[in-house]
């Protein structure tokens, strides 16, 4: 489920995503959790693809949220246009008057 939706036209819309990894580490070392989580952003990488979609990760946040020290959450956002095809054939106005 969209965490915003903005409307550009009638028939196209803007959505973003919150997608949130949850890593359960075995050990409290900070420096072997670094790098799993370093890890993670380059398997993600810059660009999400999904089928034949494209989105770019437009902004990535590390945290620790264990109280152990030992439970990580990598979260970032995507951005993507949808386009209302049921919408585009609609007609705006059958007569416009200027005066």
């Amino acid at each position: 489920m969209p965490v915003s939706s903005v409307n550009h036209t009638k028939v196209i819309k803007e959505e973003q995503l919150l997608i949130t990894v949850t890593y359960f580490s075995n050990t409290t070392e900070s420096l072997k959790n670094y790098r799993v989580m370093q890890e993670l952003k380059v398997a993600f990488g810059q660009v999400l693809g999904v089928d034949s979609r494209k989105s770019t990760i437009q902004e990535t946040n590390t945290e620790k949220v264990g109280e152990d020290g030992d439970i990580y959450q990598f979260t970032f956002d995507i951005n993507y246009y949808e386009l209302d095809s049921s919408k585009s054939d609609s007609v705006l106005a059958r007569k416009m008057i200027l005066k």
